[in-house]
């Protein structure tokens, strides 16, 4: 069993659509670019490889206003970044990732 891992560094940008104020919710989508920092692991023999790719992610969710300084904010993002090379392989690599936070307002 291999064991791979990636870290990614992002820059993002995001568009709020009008604030349904009746009810708090404001939708929002979402867009970045950057690097990916992947690695992969071979259970079997303990061999190790790195790879360095450019990556893109889309996204949207919704926040939701509790109180006048903080909305919790639910969204979805895909990530995918280009094939990355390991040694002698060739491999696809891509995440969904369902977030929850929450922004305060200052």
């Amino acid at each position: 069993g291999a064991h791979v891992s990636m870290w990614s560094f992002m820059g993002n940008g995001y568009y709020d659509f009008t604030p349904m104020s009746a009810i708090g919710l404001t939708p929002y989508v979402m867009a970045g670019l950057g690097m990916v920092d992947a690695s992969i692991s071979d259970g079997n023999w303990g061999r190790a490889s790195t790879a360095r790719e450019f990556a893109w992610q889309i996204g949207a969710g919704v926040g939701i206003k509790t109180s006048p300084i903080a909305t919790l904010d639910i969204g979805y993002r895909y990530l995918s970044p280009t094939d990355a090379r390991f040694d002698v392989y060739k491999v696809s690599l891509a995440s969904s990732n369902f977030l929850v936070g929450v922004r305060y307002n200052f």
